[in-house]
């Protein structure tokens, strides 16, 4: 069995339902760019599941408290410039995204998340 096949069977019996957000750079008016965005973000909703980080891990970029959440890698769309994620009613801020791609199909992808 490979890893990529362990991976989907997994978050597919284990995961659960995630929402990855980006802000929009897209000025409501263009007018007036300086104003605030009115856009609703763009959203996709992935599957994934969540789990932490290890203590040695913790240092100068994984703070003590950082989730780190595995998603399926075949979402459909590059997940690497999103901004939030979103767990049930849990907002959390993306730090970092890690695609794993020992070749050029991405099986999975770590986030790094903050609340």
């Amino acid at each position: 069995m490979s890893a990529y096949t362990t991976a989907d069977r997994l978050i597919n019996k284990h995961g659960r339902s995630l929402t990855l957000e980006k802000k929009s750079t897209t000025p409501a008016d263009p007018n007036s760019p300086w104003d605030s965005n009115t856009t609703a973000p763009t959203t996709v909703v992935v599957k994934g599941v969540q789990d932490e980080y290890a203590v040695e891990q913790i240092g100068s970029t994984i703070e003590f408290g950082d989730i780190k959440f595995l998603v399926h890698g075949s979402v459909g769309t590059d997940i690497e410039n999103y901004d939030s994620l979103l767990d049930g009613t849990k907002r959390f801020r993306i730090i970092n995204v890690n695609p794993i791609r020992p070749g050029t199909f991405t099986y999975l992808y770590e986030i790094q998340a903050r609340r």
